[in-house]
């Protein structure tokens, strides 16, 4: 097979080849075949030019394999010709001295290193707000600003930066409704609230308490101390009520799992530490 000649796929020579394409008489499958193996190839070119791949990821990437041997072998060493040739004691021979001979160590295996360094990936925050961060100054299409004649495209894969902010456990917004009175009689009229803003407390702030308590274990007590310090209070003996309003909508949704649990269509073994003495006399009956 003839190596290839190497070419530089650009942006723009990539788009009138897509669209020639696009165009052909090809089936729909052989055109996202090509613009698939163009598209790769585009991509290939951008990882390198930006140095964000290297040789050992490419090798993975198309299942490349070498050979290499551990860490702990030395390389054999080389024979020095003009060397003497030292006698090599012989089996029956036992006049030798045997005490200081001493077994070869063995190579000690290095432990694999976690990929990462220790840093999570950036698709990890699953929970992240993203914020699309456009260029102020250039966009896709304009001239290069180092005015080496060619021009700026958008990379599909943008620069991700992950940015850990702190915060209060609760939110707490003050709404403050304006009021108008009327000067002849009297009637008072106020601004309404939202539709959606009926109580104090909202389902994620009860469930929130709920958690606090049995799942990270945070005593009432002392969650009513932070939050008094934070600048939303929330007594102990509120945060019982809500926990107590938080139980009265799971128990439903805990009754009828143990309803369905009860009928064990779901259970494909038996969790029972305990042995069962009639299962073992019958075993022992009717093996």
């Amino acid at each position: 097979m003839k190596s290839p000649k190497i070419e530089t796929l650009t942006v723009e020579g990539f788009d009138q080849l897509r669209l020639a394409i696009e165009q052909s008489n090809l089936t729909e499958a052989h055109k996202a075949l090509v613009i698939g193996v163009l598209e790769l190839c585009l991509w290939l070119q951008q990882k390198l030019t930006f140095s964000q791949i290297s040789i050992n990821n490419l090798k993975k990437a198309f299942g490349i394999q070498s050979e290499k041997r551990s860490r702990g072998t030395k390389p054999p060493e080389t024979v020095d010709a003009d060397a003497p040739i030292e006698d090599e004691p012989s089996q029956g021979d036992t006049t030798g001295n045997t005490d200081n001979i001493q077994p070869k160590p063995k190579p000690v295996a290095d432990k694999p290193k976690r990929p990462g360094h220790g840093q999570l990936h950036a698709s990890a925050y699953t929970a992240a707000e993203v914020i699309a961060l456009n260029h102020p100054d250039y966009k896709a299409g304009d001239p290069c600003p180092t005015q080496c004649g060619g021009r700026l495209y958008e990379i599909k894969t943008p620069g991700v930066f992950i940015r850990i902010e702190g915060g209060q456990l609760f939110n707490a917004y003050r709404y403050e409704q304006q009021r108008l009175r009327c000067a002849l009689c009297g009637e008072l009229l106020k601004a309404p609230r939202s539709s959606n803003i009926t109580e104090k407390y909202d389902e994620r702030a009860k469930a929130m308490v709920a958690v606090l308590k049995y799942q990270l274990g945070l005593p009432l007590y002392r969650l009513a101390q932070w939050q008094q310090q934070t600048g939303v209070p929330i007594p102990d003996t509120t945060q019982w009520g809500l926990i107590l309003n938080v139980y009265q909508v799971a128990a439903y949704i805990f009754n009828a799992l143990v309803t369905l649990a009860a009928q064990s269509p779901l259970f494909f073994q038996d969790d029972t530490t305990v042995k069962v003495q009639s299962v073992m006399t019958g075993k022992e009956v009717n093996p």
